[in-house]
């Protein structure tokens, strides 16, 4: 079996790893092997905005610290089970995509705003957002209601044509 792929060198195997100090947005996705762990080999990337680390097979987020400047992170398609290790992005991070993953626990983060957790086998993610997530303003790639004069917040989308069968 080969030996799980590091943060150095998928960055390195990237078409710019020259560049890797001063990249705004980096796609380390579907390595091949994949990706096991979030390991020090980030810290190259000073100045990231949009991190994706999907379609792999990492199981703790970790290595975080010092990204003032992060955004959006990417983990769709991982081994996550729990959302933790984000303390030192809180204050920046306003999207996170969890898709495919296993989230039974979601920490605090407030200024999160826009969250994916489609196919995510829990029937409590929305309310672990709702809950845990504040200033979420977007689920699934679907607006959150909002507190627009014109939305009455206690009618709920009819799922499609009544069981009556009537038009």
């Amino acid at each position: 079996m080969s030996k799980p792929t590091t943060i150095a060198i998928a960055i390195k195997n990237w078409r710019k790893p020259e560049k890797a100090a001063e990249v705004e947005e980096i796609k380390l996705i579907c390595q091949i092997p994949p990706i096991e762990k979030m390991d020090a080999g980030l810290q190259q990337l000073k100045h990231i905005r949009n991190l994706s680390l999907s379609t792999n097979r990492i199981d703790k987020i970790a290595n975080l610290s010092g990204f003032e400047h992060l955004e959006l992170l990417s983990l769709g398609r991982n081994l996550l089970k729990k959302i933790e290790g984000l303390d030192a992005v809180s204050g920046t991070l306003k999207t996170l995509w969890l898709s495919y993953n296993s989230i039974a626990q979601l920490g605090e983060l407030p200024e999160l705003s826009d969250v994916s957790l489609s196919e995510i086998p829990s029937k409590q993610a929305t309310l672990m957002v709702l809950t845990k997530l504040p200033n979420v303003t977007k689920l699934d790639g679907a607006l959150m209601a909002g507190d627009s004069a014109d939305e009455n917040p206690e009618q709920t989308p009819s799922p499609g044509p009544s069981p009556s069968g009537g038009a």
